[in-house]
C-alpha cells in the first residue's frame, strides 16, 4: 500500500476525528503524483494496449476456445512505443508487479537471457498505478 492509498482510506472512514481528517487531506494534497508519474501511467496504458491488441482467441474445429498470448521483450516494446529500453523495462516490471503482465526469463541463442512479458489481464475496471 502506498502512502497516498493509506491517506485516501483514512479520509473514507466515517466518524473520523476532524483533526485526523484534516491532516490526511493535507497529506493527500502534498503527495500528488509528479508530472513524470502521470506520463508513465499513460505509457503503461499504451503498453497494455500493445499487448492486448496482439493477443487473440482461436476456436478449433471442436468449438474449444484457446487464447494465444503475445510475448515480447523490453527492447521490442521500447521500439514500438518509441521510448528507451530502460524505461520500457522499468514500466514492464511495474506492470508485472501489479499482475497485469507475467514475465519469464528465456535463454536466447547468441544473446544470453532475456526477460519476456506476456499479457495477463486488463479490463475497464483495472487501475494502473
Amino acid at each position: 500500500m502506498t502512502k497516498r492509498e493509506f491517506f485516501k482510506r483514512i479520509t473514507e472512514i466515517e466518524n473520523l476525528d476532524a483533526d485526523l481528517l484534516t491532516m490526511a487531506k493535507k497529506e493527500l494534497e502534498r503527495n500528488k503524483p509528479t508530472k513524470t508519474q502521470l506520463e508513465n501511467i499513460i505509457v503503461k496504458k499504451n503498453i497494455m494496449e500493445y499487448f492486448a491488441g496482439r493477443s487473440s482467441k482461436v476456436v478449433d474445429g471442436e468449438g474449444e476456445i484457446t487464447e494465444i498470448k503475445f510475448c515480447d521483450c523490453a527492447s521490442e516494446v521500447a521500439e514500438h512505443l518509441d521510448i528507451s529500453t530502460q524505461k520500457a523495462s522499468a514500466l514492464l516490471r511495474s506492470l508485472t508487479e501489479q499482475e497485469f503482465l507475467t514475465s519469464e526469463d528465456i535463454k536466447v541463442k547468441n544473446s544470453g537471457h532475456k526477460m519476456f512479458y506476456t499479457f495477463n489481464k486488463f479490463d475497464e475496471n483495472s487501475v494502473i498505478r
